[in-house]
């Protein structure tokens, strides 16, 4: 009977990781259950001795022959199956849910283009970005992204987002926020990075007023 019952508790989750073709989870989901029993029987006659006095699990191993050092061993397998299945399930629980909603996202992604007329859907930008050393960077409104930057060799040098409309004109565009340059011609080096606004045609701009600026100003360097 006690066989009977593990397998009925195991098979919701080795029977589905066995469909994926998943045997290495299977197993630890069986590990799981069958270690998972052992506790709560073992567990369990251990709290009825406590209160009762009475052992019925480990008087039962004793009279088919098992010695009370052997028993514990088992009580502590028992353990140590719950604790690495868990360990290991759990993971791959947290990564099939991911992969999940990855799949949901790129599902009605795909929906919305078909519906725009092969139109990519827009991203969502949020009114600021935060470096990690506390640097607000103001992103033009309605701008969309992030998209990565690349230089002419094909290297991403940092994000960026486009399409909005800020400053006093309207013509702040594009926000990009750059990786750390090293000096270089005229050019006296971001070592943190630095952020540059610019219109539709690329230009630097003041992102307050929106005008075009020198280049050598329109560098913006980050803490």
């Amino acid at each position: 009977m006690g066989g009977v019952a593990v397998a009925t508790l195991a098979a919701p989750l080795v029977l589905p990781a066995l469909g994926a073709g998943m045997l290495y989870t299977a197993v630890m989901a069986a590990g799981t259950v069958v270690g998972g029993t052992i506790f709560a029987a073992m567990g369990a006659s251990e709290i009825s001795e406590g209160i009762l006095g009475v052992n019925p699990t480990k008087n039962l191993a004793n009279n088919s022959g098992m010695d009370d050092e052997n028993y514990y061993f088992v009580y502590d397998m028992g353990v140590v199956l719950v604790t690495a299945g868990l360990s290991t399930l759990s993971p791959m629980r947290q990564n099939n849910k991911a992969l999940m909603q990855n799949s949901n996202q790129k599902q009605k992604a795909a929906t919305s283009m078909n519906k725009g007329a092969g139109k990519a859907p827009k991203t969502s930008s949020p009114d600021f970005v935060v470096t990690p050393n506390g640097d607000a960077i103001p992103v033009p409104k309605g701008a969309t992204g992030p998209i990565d930057v690349k230089n002419p060799t094909g290297k991403t040098t940092g994000f960026a987002y486009t399409g909005g409309k800020s400053g006093a004109n309207g013509q702040v565009s594009n926000v990009r926020i750059m990786d750390p340059t090293p000096p270089r011609g005229n050019s006296p080096g971001y070592p943190n990075g630095y952020v540059k606004y610019e219109n539709k045609g690329l230009q630097g701009l003041d992102p307050i007023t929106g005008k075009t600026i020198p280049n050598s100003q329109s560098h913006f360097p980050l803490k």
